[in-house]
């Protein structure tokens, strides 16, 4: 099957918004310590309303639930075959890679002074306590729960219907109404991206009708964005958001819903964004779609590279997002092609085996 140019793209893009948001966060990091930080807006860690906070929070509100959409479209184009050869193609391309970049990586994280002392105890204990969920490449490991579930799930009767159901129970689990989420595994964060995994791979059939209708599907889902954006956090200055106060004057006035709608808001942000991008970029085309495409096919290695490379950025003493966002994608982007050229590389680091089928 030929590669879609358009899920390459918006990859391309994820995988930019991942390195630029990490570059606004790690350089406000390095700038203002980690005790004034404590002080600041705790959506952002950045002063309110800044153009380095705006951005932050635009990137945050959608990036990673971007990620999960493209993976479930990815994973739909393997429906059809036994569960079990599902799992373990995404165990060799998800986990194969996390647990290769965990170890390969540590010892880079030793050479930063501010990583060593916020160590809990020894470097081998610090190791296995990232690989088992609280820090590292958390978003492989994450995305590896979510195909298992919908690979699992997909091949029983009425998959569609109990997807949905799951998707219910990801968003009341991760509000823990119920229950607590468990600070292991990673299960918070693989609970925010599972719906969009899900949206990802029930909607890729309608895919004719996107395109038939994506300028208007795309206007609308980005108006949407916007105004759930502005539900979601506040105008100027420390007042509350503004779906916290709507919230409280529902709880005011006796009704119901207000402790849902503050639970839903931001899946709807991430889900209007995500529909918008997918809609204008499914007939996109030009060289900037290309060079997105580009790197949408080298995400997973500059995913694992970047953070190294903005750390020694940072400490030798570049602070500009603007130099750093860039750079970084570049730096990463070139590391990876060497990976590509050596089997055991491509193998250990990128999960990619000439064993396995090429997914689009």
């Amino acid at each position: 099957m030929a590669r879609d140019e358009s899920i390459d793209a918006l990859r391309g893009l994820a995988i930019v918004l991942v390195v630029a948001g990490h570059a606004l966060l790690f350089s406000a990091s390095i700038q203002l310590g980690n005790a004034e930080l404590a002080t600041l807006d705790p959506q952002s860690w950045m002063p309110v309303w800044t153009p380095e906070s705006i951005a932050f929070r635009l990137i945050y509100a959608f990036h990673l639930p971007l990620f999960g959409f493209v993976s479930g479209i990815v994973l739909r184009f393997s429906h059809g075959r036994r569960p079990l050869v599902r799992v373990r193609g995404r165990a060799l391309s998800l986990l194969v890679p996390y647990l290769s970049w965990s170890i390969v990586l540590y010892p880079i994280a030793l050479a930063f002074p501010a990583t060593v002392a916020s160590m809990p105890g020894p470097w081998v204990t610090t190791l296995i306590d990232t690989i088992l969920g609280r820090d590292g490449l958390w978003y492989l490991y994450a995305l590896f729960i979510c195909s298992f579930v919908v690979s699992l799930v997909s091949c029983l009767h009425g998959w569609k219907w109990l997807l949905a159901g799951t998707v219910t129970i990801a968003i009341v689990w991760r509000s823990e109404m119920a229950f607590a989420v468990p600070d292991l595994f990673y299960l918070k964060d693989a609970l925010w991206i599972y719906p969009f995994v899900v949206l990802g791979y029930l909607i890729w059939p309608a895919k004719a009708f996107m395109v038939k209708h994506r300028i208007g599907i795309a206007v609308s889902a980005g108006t949407a964005f916007a105004g759930l954006f502005w539900l979601r956090y506040p105008l100027r200055g420390t007042q509350l958001p503004p779906i916290e106060s709507l919230a409280i004057v529902i709880h005011e006035h006796g009704l119901r819903g207000a402790f849902v709608l503050s639970m839903t808001i931001p899946y709807l942000c991430a889900l209007a964004a995500v529909i918008a991008l997918w809609a204008f970029y499914l007939g996109a085309e030009g060289r900037a779609i290309d060079a997105q495409a580009w790197l949408g096919r080298r995400s997973l290695g500059i995913y694992a590279i970047h953070s190294s490379v903005l750390w020694v950025m940072l400490n030798a003493g570049v602070t500009g997002v603007g130099v750093l966002i860039p750079i970084s994608v570049a730096i990463s982007a070139g590391i990876t092609i060497g990976l590509e050229r050596n089997h055991h590389s491509r193998f250990w680091l990128l999960g990619q085996s000439a064993k396995l089928p090429t997914l689009p």
